[in-house]
């Protein structure tokens, strides 16, 4: 794997701040993946964007203080953040020890303790959110997890671990917005669109 998925899914929680026009917005932990907005900086990908962090400093790291808008984000495949609202909402990212009382050995087990507890009849799942649960599978292992968030990412770093021929897919943009103060505005941009290869066991991973 390419990345942590404990840290991937506490990263979803983190707060975030970027300046607009010239006023600071401030994102709290929790209500982070209900800012996902969709772009469309790849027109063949279907993505959205999330807030990524304190996107602040960068005004001063680059030279441009007064910048009246910095935004700092990291995408995701669009339909991702309502997916993972759900499972925040069912408690799955929760830090919280799982109760000793209760046998927790495979995702089908963690998902009926959760859906339980949190009472389904409340709030209904989205329909993309019961399909990404029942492609889960019910048998995947929780391998021996004492809280929700590590049994999540223990079923799903087993689900979505990568096999030899798999590859990453990364994107990334830079945009900058000039105005040149006769009423007309410069757009300068960069983009990076490539693949992480998983090369054979005991080399390297390769990029193309």
């Amino acid at each position: 794997m390419l990345m942590s998925i404990p840290g991937a899914l506490k990263a979803l929680q983190r707060p975030a701040q970027f300046r607009e026009f010239g006023r600071v917005v401030s994102i709290a932990g929790p209500d982070m993946l209900s800012h996902a907005t969709p772009v469309r900086t790849v027109p063949a990908l279907a993505l959205e964007q999330l807030p990524n962090g304190n996107a602040l400093p960068y005004a001063d790291l680059y030279g441009i203080p007064d910048v009246p808008t910095i935004f700092r984000g990291t995408y995701r495949y669009r339909g991702f953040s309502a997916i993972m609202q759900d499972c925040v909402a069912l408690g799955l990212l929760s830090t919280a020890s799982l109760p000793p009382n209760v046998d927790i050995k495979q995702w089908s087990q963690l998902l009926e303790l959760v859906l339980h507890d949190n009472n389904p009849t409340d709030k209904q799942l989205g329909q993309h959110t019961t399909a990404f649960f029942a492609w889960i599978g019910d048998q995947v292992p929780t391998q021996d997890a004492t809280t929700y968030l590590q049994a999540f990412a223990n079923v799903l770093e087993q689900r979505l671990s990568m096999d030899a021929e798999d590859r990453d897919l990364v994107v990334l943009t830079h945009a900058v917005e000039v105005d040149i103060g006769d009423g007309t505005v410069e757009v300068h941009s960069a983009s990076l669109m490539g693949y992480v290869r998983i090369a054979c066991p005991g080399k390297e991973r390769e990029t193309a």
